[in-house]
């Protein structure tokens, strides 16, 4: 069990309800079907063969860096340096051509 809600796992944010599940039922009828209730005793981990799935509802579950990379704000600085070099470059080329013009 993880310390931060964050970092929970699966089964226990379906449990808690703070994501969307949807039944799969793989018991065809042959059997009576195991599907677990979403209490607190399907977190700890049942075993079977009806289950339940996650549901994306545009809500990303995963709070890992793999997963996030591209929602970060932050502008890599060497990529900041080499926007920078270019506008630097295109200013001086502008100045050139200005001292240039005037001789």
């Amino acid at each position: 069990m993880s310390r931060t809600d964050a970092h929970s796992p699966f089964r226990v944010r379906v449990a808690r309800r703070e994501v969307s599940a949807f039944p799969v039922h793989r018991c065809a009828g042959r059997d009576a079907c195991d599907l677990p209730n979403l209490g607190s005793e399907w977190a700890i981990g049942h075993v079977g063969r009806c289950h339940w799935q996650f549901t994306y509802t545009g809500v990303n579950i995963c709070s890992c860096w793999m997963c996030h990379w591209h929602h970060r704000p932050e502008v890599r600085r060497a990529a900041k340096r080499a926007e920078l070099r270019g506008v630097a470059r295109e200013w001086n080329a502008g100045e050139q051509e200005a001292a240039g013009s005037a001789a």
